[in-house]
């Protein structure tokens, strides 16, 4: 593969023939650049870098160059947008030119709460070396600084690249759009936009849409669309661009009220503030039967009610207990990678709120999901140690890190390594740096590295924290479901194995980043990362080697598909990929809090099981499973948990000649329903048969069956 422009022309600038000894990084390159134009042609707008922005000075990780607004530019994703935006920044002489990823991000977060999708518009020039010079023939030098440079060196590009700010949705029968060209149409052309057109991949073709237009788009199935933009400026000049969106479901229903909620207690100085949506069952008219679920950690804060409502409706499970006369309630921190402290008091204040609308005398279960197990954890255990009533019965976690979660050590540091170029490794990197996730992770990288395995100091003082507040609550009942594997079954690699190859190698340039798993019998390479430029500035490189210690990433527990996403991003260059697509993300030890260190501890060989963990029921699969997926097997032990178990049905019993055929009432919650058979009361057999149907006929003589007994299940017929 041949090696972006812009490597050359930073090779040749800092490295050919009498480089600059006066400058020692981009920055300063551009400073100078920058100076010797405006000074040259009295402004950086009438010098030949007239956009004041030299994309050649951005490593790219995007690709720019298939956004240039032809009618066979490629569709973007909402990323490469935002990567693209964040290259023009860099390369910007003097300042930024448009916003920050993190800014736009913010934007389209805003937006989503509201269920609209704002459509922005980059529609900008900028300069480039013209691919027949040699950096050589770009400028002169005398003593060590810029003296001239070539006019015609330079030719102008242009790119033009669309995308909402926010790319999915689980409305797609009433998708909602904003086009404002006022404050999301970023451009440096002299040329206004006479009119846009977009076609919104849902059958209908191309519309015209105003400068200030909300549109409403009605999509008849789910999926990945490709919206088409045709741009025509005033001069008439055609533009196209296209981007992915992502239609995951038709329909959500609304909460049928959401509070704002605000911790009475402050941590750190923090009062944590959060959204309970209440979701009713259609047999209540105000809260009656809540059952209040807790969020996990959302790295990018991106979760809101639609998204929070397809987790936890996985199975049909919220619309079930529903439908058993339950009331949802799900709380979303406003920012969940804050200290855990801050928004477990954010969730007494919202059992606080539950009970002063329920009174004293109703008792409900109280979930935590991922980090909301510790977030409620902490709650009920505060509110006891400060004799503050929270009438919980039950207090399940599901997949939550009581012992601790894992990110592979080796990725953290690839995140870290490549946060100046990469905009979604920054934001990854900034989250990992975020307390929360500080006081979670079971290894966290530092900066300079170490070579030990090692959680943050916020990590340790949160334990001792919850330690003085007596670990759990002690009134309710404690029950903890996990995800990952109780059988010891690894997450499909072995200790030291390699997760991602990514190396890129030319004559000019050289890019590296590998990342390995943790491994407990050897000093292990965990990364090995590479940008060399050639030219001589500081290469940057980074080598980690951490001493031996517990195998985390290959560990049974809750899986995250880090390195399967990491693969799915394309690259300008080389190809990253991953050579195992998941990790452990919550060990099985951590999800049930056992009092164990080792990883693949034997837990159906332990005999006193209970006596290792504070928890009163305990529930794990025998394979790893995707982290806070709800199954078939684990919605029966949430539902049993939850309900305490499911009620009998009623019968109704009759004769088909000298069959028994027995008919009742469908239970809500019941995914089957057992028959049993004795010929004496006192004696019933293990056996029985299943059914998916409310009906049964027994079609021995009736004399022979003697007594039949139904009971409601959780479990799917097999």
């Amino acid at each position: 593969m041949r090696f972006p422009r812009q490597i050359i022309f930073i090779v040749g600038l800092l490295a050919g023939g009498a480089a600059l000894a006066g400058v020692s990084t981009v920055t300063e390159l551009k400073s100078e650049l920058a100076d010797y134009l405006t000074i040259r042609y009295g402004s950086l707008e009438k010098s030949p870098v007239s956009t004041g922005v030299l994309y050649d000075l951005a490593v790219p990780f995007s690709r720019i160059a298939a956004y240039d607004g032809s009618d066979t530019s490629t569709a973007i994703t909402l990323s490469e947008w935002l990567q693209v935006t964040h290259e023009l920044n860099r390369a910007t002489l003097t300042g930024s030119v448009l916003p920050s990823h993190k800014e736009f991000r913010a934007l389209g977060r805003a937006a989503a709460r509201d269920h609209v999708h704002p459509i922005a518009i980059l529609n900008y020039r900028y300069q480039r070396i013209r691919s027949d010079l040699s950096p050589s023939e770009v400028w002169q030098m005398e003593e060590d600084r810029i003296a001239s440079v070539r006019e015609d060196a330079f030719e102008e590009k242009h790119v033009f690249a669309v995308s909402t700010l926010h790319g999915w949705t689980y409305r797609g029968a009433d998708a909602r759009f904003q086009v404002d060209l006022s404050s999301r149409y970023f451009s440096n052309s002299d040329l206004p936009m006479d009119r846009i057109e977009i076609n919104f991949d849902d059958g209908l073709g191309y519309r015209s849409v105003e400068s200030k237009s909300e549109m409403s788009v009605r999509y008849a199935s789910v999926g990945k669309k490709t919206i088409r933009v045709r741009a025509i400026q005033e001069n008439g000049e055609l533009l196209h661009g296209s981007f992915v969106f992502e239609v995951r479901s038709l329909d959500t229903p609304d909460p049928t009220e959401t509070w704002q909620i605000q911790a009475h207690v402050s941590y750190n100085g923090i009062y944590a503030s959060g959204e309970a949506y209440v979701y009713l069952s259609d047999q209540h008219s105000t809260l009656a039967n809540p059952v209040v679920v807790a969020e996990g950690i959302d790295l990018d804060n991106s979760l809101n009610w639609d998204e929070l409502y397809d987790l936890l409706n996985q199975e049909n499970l919220v619309e079930t207990l529903r439908s058993m006369g339950y009331d949802a309630v799900v709380l979303n921190y406003d920012e969940s990678t804050t200290y855990i402290q801050a928004n477990a008091l954010l969730v007494a204040a919202l059992v606080d709120t539950v009970n002063q609308v329920l009174g004293e005398s109703v008792t409900w279960p109280l979930i935590g999901a991922s980090m909301g197990g510790l977030t409620t954890r902490y709650a009920l255990a505060y509110m006891e140690t400060n004799s503050l009533p929270h009438y919980i019965s039950t207090l399940i976690t599901f997949d939550s890190p009581h012992h601790g979660a894992n990110i592979p050590l080796g990725i953290q540091y690839w995140v870290d390594f490549f946060a100046g170029e990469s905009a979604d490794a920054e934001l990854l990197r900034d989250a990992l740096n975020s307390p929360a996730a500080r006081q979670l992770l079971l290894a966290h990288f530092t900066d300079p590295p170490t070579s030990v395995a090692q959680p943050d100091p916020l990590y340790t003082a949160f334990l001792s924290e919850l330690a003085g507040l007596g670990n759990y609550p002690a009134t309710p009942r404690l029950v903890a479901v996990a995800n990952g594997s109780g059988t010891m079954q690894n997450s499909g690699f072995n200790p030291g194995d390699q997760l991602i190859l990514y190396e890129y190698r030319s004559f000019l340039v050289d890019v590296t980043g590998n990342v390995w798993a943790l491994n407990n019998a050897q000093s292990q390479l965990i990364f090995d990362g590479e940008i060399d430029l050639i030219w001589p500035l500081p290469d940057e490189r980074m080598s980690v080697t951490v001493q031996p210690t517990w195998p985390w990433d290959n560990a049974p527990g809750g899986m995250r598909a880090t390195m399967a996403q990491m693969d799915s991003v394309e690259v300008p260059y080389g190809d990253l990929i991953a050579l195992h697509p998941n990790h452990c993300f919550i060990p099985t030890i951590s999800a049930l809090d056992l009092a164990v260190q080792n990883p693949f501890y034997d837990i159906p060989g332990e005999p006193d099981l209970y006596a290792l963990s504070p928890f009163d029921s305990l529930y794990f699969p025998i394979e790893n499973q995707e982290h806070v997926l709800i199954t078939p097997e684990n919605y029966g032990w949430l539902v049993g948990e939850i309900c305490g178990g499911l009620p009998a049905p009623v019968t109704v019993i009759g004769t088909i000649g000298e069959s028994v055929q027995i008919m009742w009432s469908p239970i809500p919650g019941a995914r089957s329903y057992r028959i049993y058979a004795t010929e004496n009361l006192q004696s019933w057999p293990a056996q029985y048969a299943v059914t998916a149907d409310t009906t049964w006929i027994a079609f021995p003589p009736v004399n022979s069956v003697g007594y039949l007994r139904i009971t409601a299940s959780t479990d799917l017929p097999q």
